[in-house]
């Protein structure tokens, strides 16, 4: 059940933009990497471009933040109310009943993301478990880079912070996103939330102003 406050707020609309914002940047943010790693016809690339990866990690990034504000929570975060808490539940459910419960699978992978944002820690771990070899069994510890496809690459590879443009994946140690799924779940929330009465003309998340006055 939503929240009795919750409804009357002046700033319920700004979840809707915020949510809009987030979903729109995410998915542009695709398209770049999408077009600076076309497929091509025959042969194939390797590439160095740690711009790019700085783009992908941006959008991870971005996705966490729209993940946190559909996720319907279990538990208080730190330092949060009870009320605050009652709050944001209520609030989860009403954002996602009022959208038609996307799904947001992959979006919400945060594994993906926690390895770049401490990187540092899974790069040490990596560093316990691997070993400098030129044995038949060693493989290539590849980082920074675009690969056209795997199949580019004869040996056995470890990603860290590597881009396959024909999958459309960004892979990083164990883990993976899957940038084609992120955009077409960022696009059908944003068709989600046109269909929403209030937003059916506008062109795309914007500001808006609102009168408020504080509780005394």
């Amino acid at each position: 059940m939503a929240h009795p406050q919750l409804l009357d707020s002046p700033l319920f609309q700004v979840y809707f933009h915020e949510l809009w914002g987030l979903a729109d940047s995410i998915s542009k943010k695709c398209f770049i990497v999408f077009e600076a790693c076309p497929v091509p016809a025959k042969d194939g690339y390797i590439k160095i471009d740690p711009a790019l990866h700085g783009v992908i990690a941006a959008l991870l990034a971005e996705a966490a933040n729209l993940k946190k504000m559909l996720a319907v929570p279990d538990r208080p975060g730190f330092k949060e109310s009870v009320e605050q808490f009652a709050f944001r539940v209520g609030r989860t459910k009403l954002l996602n009943e009022a959208l038609g419960y996307p799904d947001l699978s992959e979006i919400s992978r945060a594994e993906t993301r926690n390895s770049v944002e401490h990187f540092d820690q899974y790069l040490d771990r990596a560093s316990l478990s691997l070993s400098a070899s030129d044995g038949e069994v060693s493989g290539m510890a590849l980082y920074n880079m675009v690969l056209s496809s795997w199949a580019v690459f004869s040996e056995k590879s470890f990603p860290l912070k590597v881009y396959v443009a024909d999958e459309r994946k960004y892979f990083n140690l164990d883990y993976e996103a899957d940038l084609s799924s992120i955009n077409n779940e960022s696009l059908d929330l944003i068709a989600r939330i046109r269909a929403v009465g209030v937003f059916k003309n506008d062109e795309g998340p914007g500001g808006l102003m609102v009168r408020v006055m504080r509780s005394t």
